[in-house]
């Protein structure tokens, strides 16, 4: 017998019997023959949810993204790894992802699910055998939509709670068996746990740790960093929406590069500060096309802001926002975020759509989404705002386009 599996132009029936070949078959084709791209929906419970993240409803786009490993991981790799949807639903078991799959995850054709269940399997005292049943269940599904499901061991819990040994001991029977299961089934595992476990305890390392069983917004960029440093490899290399030249009339943004600032009132020319709490400078960088546009606030009480009036803005059109981003420090308050805050024609706000919302990490990388003008919306402002605290944060190659004007929907 030759198969799909066996050296070309080889009879390898000793080797490769037929119900091993029929094995590899099942558990290797629908990878094989996943769509290629880099749509990743990431489906858990609070621990993906994160740190401020918020999805829109089921069927809609971000409302935004903060501090969660996914978005994380999304902007170290320059959104190679393409942030599609937060499926993390707080308190959820395997049997509830399992249950809400289609309308939360299918419906997205993702490319790539990276999976994170079992913590409230674990807290619940589900049988194990039942978990077990229910992530293969996900893979199942997430395979017959053409994706490749990338899987995460549970995080470390510490409760102290006189259940706490037993939860210990599901979560570490659970890690166990995934290690098994992605090698047997030639799936890529991202081991969370290894990196947050504080090795005297067996619970969180302190700096990591929100509460005994989530982690920190330093350890979601942990997970990030570990998503990104093993998934990105594996994605297909796409460009950048970032805009490399000021002179794009696609791009609804005057000034993207930070090329200029003729009054020499450290704002790019195109943007206006908001204010006199703050400061702002054009910074140089060899490294980026163009400058960066930096922003800080001294003081906890300080809202610092800079923004860009777009004019042509119109309701229900799908559009793309981009940039380069840093949060080059943070002291105290409520971080940095970048949004589009719309407009009606009254002037009234029918909603701020966050690229990112309340960054307390010091991080850098590339940010993009898509999402639709709200109803009423007449025109829009494009903003950075480091918010009522002390921290500096700087953005370059902005971009708006208009998906629907341009046809690139």
């Amino acid at each position: 017998m030759t198969g799909p599996y066996s050296p070309v132009g080889i009879d390898t029936d000793a080797l490769f019997p037929p119900e091993v070949e029929q094995r590899l078959v099942e558990t290797f084709a629908s990878s094989a023959q996943a769509r290629p791209g880099n749509r990743t929906v990431f489906l858990g419970d609070s621990i993906t949810r994160g740190i401020g993240d918020e999805p829109g409803p089921v069927g809609t786009l971000l409302t935004y993204r903060s501090q969660t490993f996914g978005n994380f991981a999304s902007m170290l790799s320059g959104e190679r790894i393409n942030y599609v949807r937060n499926a993390g639903v707080p308190g959820n078991t395997s049997a509830q992802m399992l249950a809400r799959f289609d309308a939360d995850v299918a419906a997205y054709q993702p490319n790539c699910v990276v999976l994170l269940a079992g913590t409230n399997d674990a807290n619940q005292a589900v049988d194990i055998a039942v978990t077990i049943a229910n992530i293969k269940a996900i893979v199942g599904k997430i395979r017959e939509i053409g994706a490749v499901p990338v899987l995460c061991t549970l995080p470390p819990t510490e409760e102290t709670n006189p259940t706490s040994a037993e939860r210990k001991r599901r979560i570490a029977a659970i890690n166990l068996w995934l290690q098994g299961y992605a090698r047997s089934e030639g799936l890529t595992l991202v081991d969370f746990f290894a990196a947050l476990v504080d090795e005297a305890t067996g619970g969180y390392i302190p700096a990591y740790k929100l509460d005994t069983t989530h982690p920190n917004a330093a350890g979601c960029l942990v997970m990030g960093t570990l998503l990104n440093n093993t998934l990105a490899p594996l994605l297909p290399a796409t460009a950048s929406p970032l805009p490399v030249t000021g002179v794009n009339p696609a791009n609804l943004v005057t000034g993207p590069l930070m090329l200029a600032d003729a009054n020499s009132d450290g704002v790019a020319d195109g943007w206006t500060k908001l204010g006199p709490v703050g400061s702002a400078t054009v910074e140089a960088d060899a490294s980026i096309p163009g400058s960066w546009q930096a922003l800080e606030a001294a003081a906890t009480s300080d809202v610092a802001s800079i923004f860009q009036p777009v004019s042509s803005f119109i309701a229900g059109h799908t559009y793309r926002l981009a940039a380069r981003f840093q949060l080059v420090s943070y002291g105290s308050g409520s971080g940095a975020s970048f949004f589009v805050r719309c407009v009606n024609a009254s002037s009234v706000g029918t909603g701020d759509l966050y690229l990112f919302r309340n960054m307390t990490q010091p991080v850098a990388g590339v940010e993009f989404f898509d999402f639709t003008a709200p109803v009423g919306s007449t025109s829009a402002q494009v903003f950075l705002q480091v918010a009522a605290g002390t921290a500096k944060a700087r953005i370059a190659q902005v971009a708006l386009y208009d998906l629907t004007a341009l046809g690139a929907e």
